[in-house]
């Protein structure tokens, strides 16, 4: 599927072969991973889907919502189509997921960093996502997972002022879940390193929930817990390579096991993120070199 030479090359020494879309048969392949530029993995997977392939695709799958709203209510999409969000296959998502479901959560406060040496990659504009799709839609996912319900934006506001790019690369934002549960945002680039992180801390991070009686503090590998009349409970874990954990699993979706991330679940956190970007677009909430 990719033209570029470089597949060619790396396809003769795995003993494979470089082919169209067209050309794949689903009794040829076991599983179709796309990884490509936001703004063409919507249609590329429905394609694919049509075919009758079973198909990972990199979060984010769209852009915006307008672009992955088809696939959504395509039946092939709900039964084939995976979404690799790879914070379901960290150690501490069973546990935060659980609390959650547990406890009467009052609050939730997300921050998410990436490290970029600049900021000129075509994920950076909002037509492909922007640092909200890109940055933060691993996070909002996992906030939706572990505090389902409707949502509400309120306000948000970012800043170019980073890198000075014109687009935005710090973005502050609030909405409501449920009509009940506050969420305060803030997704940023970063220009420097992070001192800690998942992906060789290419990412940081952090995200803490307050709950009647309770809260959670999760930062990358360590998980602080606060419950009522016991002390603080620290958990720490070993680094681990979390797109490996999310390629084994893979291996079962491609033998016909269900998808940990499917489509419905995987468009929540996209129409999310555009409603944020809608709002930053309509009311030019951005402030440029400060």
């Amino acid at each position: 599927m990719d033209e570029d030479p470089r597949a060619a090359d790396l396809a003769r020494r795995l003993g494979a072969r470089v082919a169209r879309a067209d050309e794949l048969e689903p009794g040829d392949v076991d599983l179709v991973v796309v990884a490509l530029p936001t703004q063409v993995q919507p249609d590329v997977c429905a394609l694919l889907l049509a075919r009758g392939l079973r198909v990972l695709c990199e979060k984010p799958v769209g852009a915006d919502l307008g672009a992955v709203a088809a696939l959504g209510v395509q039946r092939r999409a709900r039964e084939n189509l995976a979404v690799g969000y790879m914070l379901h296959h960290h150690p501490f998502f069973g546990a935060f997921t659980s609390w959650a479901a547990r406890a009467d959560v009052r609050a939730v406060r997300i921050r998410t960093v990436a490290h970029k040496d600049e900021v000129t990659a075509w994920r950076a504009d909002a037509s492909g996502g922007g640092v909200v799709v890109v940055n933060a839609v691993h996070a909002l996912e996992l906030v939706g997972a572990a505090v389902p319900g409707e949502v509400e934006v309120l306000d948000a506001w970012s800043s170019s002022g980073l890198y000075g790019s014109g687009v935005p690369e710090l973005v502050h934002a609030s909405y409501r879940i449920g009509g009940a549960v506050h969420v305060q945002l803030e997704t940023y680039w970063s220009p420097w390193l992070n001192d800690e992180g998942l992906n060789d801390r290419d990412f940081d991070l952090e995200i803490d929930a307050v709950a009647t009686g309770s809260r959670r503090h999760w930062r990358n590998w360590t998980l602080r817990s606060w419950d009522r009349g016991e002390r603080e409970r620290v958990d720490l874990v070993e680094p681990l390579d979390l797109f490996a954990a999310q390629a084994r699993s893979a291996l079962d979706f491609a033998r016909g096991g269900p998808p940990d991330v499917g489509i419905e679940a995987a468009v929540a956190p996209i129409e999310l993120a555009t409603s944020i970007n809608e709002l930053l677009a309509d009311d030019r909430r951005t402030v440029g070199t400060r």
